[in-house]
């Protein structure tokens, strides 16, 4: 955008160009019935050298360029910066592990948040809940988010409802990590099944590991 051209208003110094830059400026000042620093701008405004003091017009446009280039050179430039942010701690981070793999009923309970909030937590990071059978049993989940290790062996089909299966279960109780083994017709089921006996064990066990082992006799 093109600078507008400084376009001078009417002014009482008007009636003393012929004096001002001849005589100093306070001088004017008093005659004009004004302060010295108004006869100054608008000395300088116009281009009029202060040669009551010996100063030129070349003198006097070169003090002009100088300040101009001073003041761009300090102007700060401004930035387009990107706003991070800040990720807050939820109530549920501790409970990533069990996230999807028991109802968020419960594990609202436990968080002591409601279940909206923990399936908004759920939703957000991509992990279906399992518990209902909702997803794959290897679908992936989003990257920071830790997961049960929901592993099935190859070599075992997949399960089917009118079938039990043994599923390897690794917990943490009392701080102490312990293996048990549920009996169940598919992941989530067992899931769910270990996680309740888990709590019966203790109000603060947590799954770690849910491992699929074989069919049952």
């Amino acid at each position: 955008m093109a600078r507008r051209a400084f376009a001078p208003r009417k002014s009482a110094l008007d009636d003393f160009t012929d004096i001002i830059g001849v005589i100093p400026d306070k001088d004017v000042a008093e005659k004009a019935k004004v302060s010295p620093e108004n006869v100054r701008t608008y000395r300088l405004r116009r281009g009029i050298p202060a040669t009551f003091r010996g100063e030129s017009l070349e003198l006097l446009q070169a003090k002009e360029k100088r300040r101009a280039a001073k003041k761009a050179s300090t102007k700060p430039v401004k930035r387009n910066r990107r706003k991070m942010r800040r990720r807050r701690n939820s109530r549920l981070d501790p409970y990533l592990e069990l996230l999807g793999d028991i109802p968020d009923r419960d594990l609202a309970d436990r968080a002591g948040v409601t279940p909206e909030n923990v399936r908004a937590y759920r939703v957000r990071r991509g992990i279906p809940a399992r518990w209902r059978g909702e997803g794959g049993e290897a679908e992936a989940v989003s990257p920071g988010a830790k997961k049960a290790q929901v592993q099935p062996q190859a070599s075992v089909p997949r399960p089917a409802a009118d079938v039990n299966y043994a599923y390897r279960v690794v917990a943490e109780v009392a701080n102490e990590s312990r293996e048990y083994v549920v009996f169940a017709s598919n992941m989530a089921d067992a899931a769910v099944l270990a996680s309740n006996k888990l709590q019966k064990l203790s109000s603060h066990a947590l799954l770690r590991e849910l491992t699929l082992v074989g069919e049952a006799l």
